[in-house]
């Protein structure tokens, strides 16, 4: 899981803090989600995609980053 969080966050050009802050996290907080230190819960896994406009199905199958995050005008 801490390898796709990481893919999107990079993907998405944000710092650890920035993408932290826009789910109510530190960026530590995200930095431990993406070394696997401990995982995200299924609140945090929604909050991602409803933030950031990403496909469930990214977290859950073999979607890339590309395909999972919806553009947004």
């Amino acid at each position: 899981m801490g390898e796709k969080i990481h893919a999107l966050r990079l993907y998405l050009g944000l710092s650890l803090q920035a993408f932290g802050e826009s789910l109510g996290y530190t960026g530590r907080h995200i930095s431990r989600f993406e070394k696997n230190v401990f995982s995200p819960d299924e609140r945090v896994i929604q909050k991602i995609c409803d933030v950031f406009h990403v496909d469930p199905s990214y977290f859950t199958g073999e979607m890339s980053v590309g395909q999972a995050v919806q553009k947004v005008e």
